[in-house]
């Protein structure tokens, strides 16, 4: 039995190796090519009804006998271009002079064994270039400086796309007040300017151009703007296939025209006083001086804006050097001397002359930075317990005897008496008028005898001439004597050469 067992078993063997080949029968598919496949295979698009010049492509792809692991394309039968995506948005460069042509893109699937379509998924896109925009930019900030008055410094700024990149920007064409032109062209990456009138004599003046924050004037000018006049800044954008954005108009604005080298700058804060101080300083500087004068009006608002303040410091400064004298009164320091400090710098490099009176108070700090251009070195200090005061019938006594002693019927606090910078190679200074001050200590009142000054003025030694005089007192509140014009005599005629 165990015989015929074995032959069973050497019989089965025998039949099992005769089964087995080398090769398997029949003939071994090869492997198949990925397919591709595009949203549209085909867009006919005519005239206007064509894409702008963004277009948004998706595609996908399948493998039959394997996976896919990503695209290829190409553009206008360029590289191909490897990819994971199976979408993009393609900003088309349209040529030059060119408003519209035809896009031509392939995709094409890779599968896991590198084998790519043959027969890449194609679209063939019409497509029509962007227009640029173009829009004048306004501040938003609180509370804005956006003029409806003011002299022939003016800032313009402005936002500008196109749907084709900045990149596709050519150009922006400004005029004033008249789209026939004749235009002024800027930069593509220029987004503000600053125009500055040139002649201010007629009534019509070109300007120098500033371009952003260049402090240097360009060498091309713009002509039209209106003197004593409304007027308004056209502006359009052009790319760099011709197209035009239709024009956009500022703000209107109203351009005066200075009367003659006078500045008047009232700066009171407080609506109650503002025009009650105004005809006392106005009234003052008529005793002094027939000359005509401007008035600027630098603490007024419209809402939340600035009626008549430029929006920047240099702006600000191309002003203010229209003229050759300034009076300034104030009854906020920190605002008046912070402005002037930063924009004051053209006025007195053209040998510009000016009186600033301008109350100090008790919370102002000991040297504020703002001093470092006038004729304070830093105010002396104060306390909560400790604080400066003038009592009714105090006066402001002169150094010299060609000024006026000057007294108040009021009851004034918040004096701040001060120290005088140390002479320099460029300036000398002196007192004008040192104050009878009381001081408060732990509610205990006596006599200052410390440092009084409250009138000082700024010497130029290049030629002896007084250029800045500053009060920290309110002036129109020491005519207790009624002689306030003699000091305006003395400070306009004989100092400052009104």
């Amino acid at each position: 039995m165990k015989g015929v067992l074995r032959c069973i078993y050497i019989l089965a063997c025998v039949a099992m190796l005769a089964a087995c080949k080398k090769d398997f029968d029949g003939t071994a598919k090869p492997n198949t090519a990925p397919e591709t496949h595009l949203v549209a295979d085909t867009i006919v698009r005519q005239g206007d009804n064509r894409f702008t010049s963004q277009v948004r492509v998706q595609w996908w792809g399948t493998d039959a006998d394997g996976f896919v692991t990503g695209y290829e394309y190409r553009i206008n039968n360029s590289a191909w271009q490897a990819t994971k995506k199976q979408d993009s948005v393609f900003t088309l460069i349209i040529p030059t002079n060119s408003d519209t042509f035809d896009f031509d893109f392939e995709v094409r699937t890779i599968d896991n064994n590198g084998n790519a379509d043959a027969s890449p998924a194609r679209l063939f896109f019409p497509v029509k270039n962007s227009a640029p925009t173009v829009n004048f930019y306004v501040s938003s900030a609180v509370p804005s400086r956006t003029p409806v008055r003011s002299f022939p410094a003016i800032r313009y700024t402005w936002q500008a796309g196109d749907l084709d990149g900045d990149i596709s920007l050519d150009s922006f064409e400004i005029c004033f007040n008249d789209t026939n032109g004749p235009f002024t062209k800027i930069a593509p990456g220029i987004r503000d300017i600053l125009v500055v009138g040139k002649n201010l004599t007629g009534s019509i003046t070109d300007c120098d151009i500033y371009l952003g924050s260049n402090q240097t004037p360009w060498n091309r000018t713009i002509g039209g703007l209106k003197l004593n006049d409304s007027n308004k800044l056209y502006i359009r954008a052009i790319d760099k296939t011709g197209s035009k954005s239709s024009f956009t108009a500022s703000y209107t604005l109203f351009v005066r025209k200075p009367q003659g080298d006078i500045l008047v700058v009232n700066a009171i804060e407080s609506q109650f006083l503002r025009a009650s101080v105004q005809n006392f300083y106005l009234t003052a500087l008529a005793s002094a001086t027939s000359k005509p004068y401007d008035l600027m009006m630098a603490t007024e608002r419209n809402g939340n804006n600035y009626t008549e303040l430029s929006p920047d410091p240099f702006t600000q400064a191309q002003i203010f050097g229209f003229f050759k004298r300034i009076l300034w009164f104030s009854d906020d320091t920190e605002a008046s001397l912070g402005l002037l400090q930063k924009s004051s710098s053209v006025f007195f490099d053209k040998g510009g002359r000016m009186m600033v009176v301008s109350a100090a108070n008790d919370n102002l700090p000991t040297d504020p930075a703002y001093l470092d251009f006038t004729p304070i070195k830093s105010y002396l200090p104060v306390t909560n317990k400790d604080a400066f005061l003038m009592q009714q019938n105090d006066s402001l006594l002169p150094v010299s005897g060609a000024w006026p002693i000057l007294r108040t019927p009021n009851f004034l606090t918040g004096i701040r008496p001060y120290e005088l910078p140390i002479d320099n190679n460029l300036y000398a200074y002196s007192v004008l008028y040192n104050g009878r001050i009381t001081r408060e200590n732990n509610s205990v009142v006596s006599p200052w005898t410390g440092t009084s000054t409250l009138v000082s003025k700024r010497v130029r030694k290049s030629d002896n001439k007084t250029d800045f005089i500053i009060s920290v007192v309110p002036m129109h509140l020491f005519n207790g004597l009624s002689n306030f014009n003699a000091f305006m005599g003395q400070a306009i005629n004989t100092e400052l050469e009104f």
